[in-house]
């Protein structure tokens, strides 16, 4: 027997809200895509800087694939650990996934570099293993954890120039330099980010952000009486510029994503540009 509601005594009839609804679709589709598009960069740029500073290998784009898949998993068991207990089963299957790419990219890995490159996935993992203790206790956008994640990414440079840590042949002063470089450049849009969006109207992060950028402007300058090339340098002059600049225009006038993310995109072509001027000097 079936029953009809009837309003005067169950209460009226109310339609599923539609905004709950998109709500859920839009977390199904960033459990699979994440919308931090900046973490393209982090990913992408490192790994690039390395094929440009040389050599140029084919293991450097199974790399990038064996990167993006474990930062594809690891957004996945972020949601998870955010999540309702009641909503988590959505966020094991691209964590799977996405966890088995990346273990079968670190096998061609093996296979086109040898073991050797092994002793670096579990030092690439520390990085995201901290920002993951970070997430659980609910400070994933957090100093230590953008930190940790930027060291982590900057290593893969140095990873694209020498897969084996053991080889007797010690890595290239240009890659060194640029895995440094790139730890500063990836570490301060951390700083900048916060100081023009989450921090807009902090005098102290905008500090921070600033004193962050010229210590490493400073870092770049040492380069240069090393032998590396003064374009480092001025990289980083731009840099520290844009750092005290873009943050002060934000409070006359909110700076929208679209435009920080084109800065970023800039930034990022520039710094690629100097680390493949790096390596035609390196090569000689």
């Amino acid at each position: 027997m079936t029953t009809t509601p009837r309003p005067d005594l169950d209460g009226p009839v109310r339609p599923a809200d539609p905004r709950a609804s998109r709500s859920r679709r839009r977390t199904n589709r960033m459990l699979w895509v994440p919308h931090e598009h900046g973490a393209w960069a982090w990913l992408i740029v490192p790994v690039a800087a390395g094929a440009l500073i040389g050599p140029a290998a084919p293991f450097q784009a199974v790399l990038l694939v064996c990167a993006v898949s474990g930062y594809f998993c690891f957004n996945a068991l972020s949601w998870w650990v955010r999540m309702p207990p009641a909503r988590r089963g959505a966020a094991l299957r691209p964590a799977a996934v996405y966890g088995a790419v990346t273990v079968v990219a670190a096998l061609a890995l093996v296979v086109l570099t040898g073991p050797e490159i092994l002793v670096w996935c579990v030092v690439l993992a520390v990085g995201p293993a901290i920002a993951w203790w970070y997430t659980r206790r609910g400070a994933g956008r957090g100093l230590a954890s953008g930190l940790a994640t930027a060291l982590a990414c900057s290593l893969l440079l140095l990873v694209a120039v020498r897969p084996d840590p053991f080889s007797p042949a010690p890595a290239p002063p240009a890659a060194v330099w640029a895995t440094a470089l790139t730890f500063g450049y990836l570490g301060g849009t951390v700083f900048s980010v916060k100081s023009l969006i989450r921090q807009r109207r902090s005098t102290g992060w905008l500090a921070a952000s600033v004193g962050w950028h010229a210590a490493w402007t400073a870092v770049a300058g040492v380069g240069v009486g090393l032998g590396q090339p003064f374009a480092w340098f001025a990289l980083w002059i731009v840099l520290t510029a844009r750092a005290a600049a873009l943050p002060l225009l934000s409070r006359r006038r909110p700076l929208r994503p679209a435009v920080i993310g084109a800065a970023e995109v800039v930034t990022s072509l520039a710094l690629l540009g100097v680390a493949a001027w790096a390596g035609t000097i390196a090569r000689g």
